[in-house]
């Protein structure tokens, strides 16, 4: 899939992860999108109440509440319950199969390659670019 910037500057993706949020920011913000990064699932609830973002990234490995977990709350809020979610697991272990029956719209496996990010990302968000771009 070739992938082009779905728009410039005007979308948001929220990141969470301990480890990895400034590496997935980077790669998502090279498809022109603007990434706020969190490094925990606890800052992603006061981030929501004054934010709708466009597309959630969460890490399935975040402590305390884990990003399956997440997934499955967010679609659970109204203003958010047709949100894009991508959650990131590992290949093995207890998460990939939690990470499975979750409610998260797309779920990619590590290690993975940037450009199956990139495709996930503008997949997910091009309804929703068709959208804007009509208004």
């Amino acid at each position: 899939m070739n992938v082009t910037p779905v728009t410039t500057g005007l979308s948001e993706v929220v990141v969470v992860s301990e480890t990895e949020a400034s590496v997935l920011g980077c790669i998502i913000g090279s498809l022109g999108l603007k990434v706020e990064k969190l490094g925990s699932s606890a800052e992603l609830g006061p981030y929501l109440q004054d934010h709708t973002p466009r597309l959630l990234v969460l890490d399935a490995a975040l402590s305390g509440v884990n990003g399956t977990s997440v997934a499955d709350r967010v679609k659970k809020i109204a203003r958010l319950k047709d949100t894009p979610v991508i959650v990131l697991c590992e290949a093995e272990g207890r998460l990939r199969a939690q990470a499975e029956f979750c409610k998260a719209d797309r779920v990619i496996l590590k290690p993975f390659a940037a450009s199956a990010l990139k495709d996930a990302v503008a997949e997910l968000l091009s309804f929703q670019n068709d959208l804007s771009v009509a208004a």
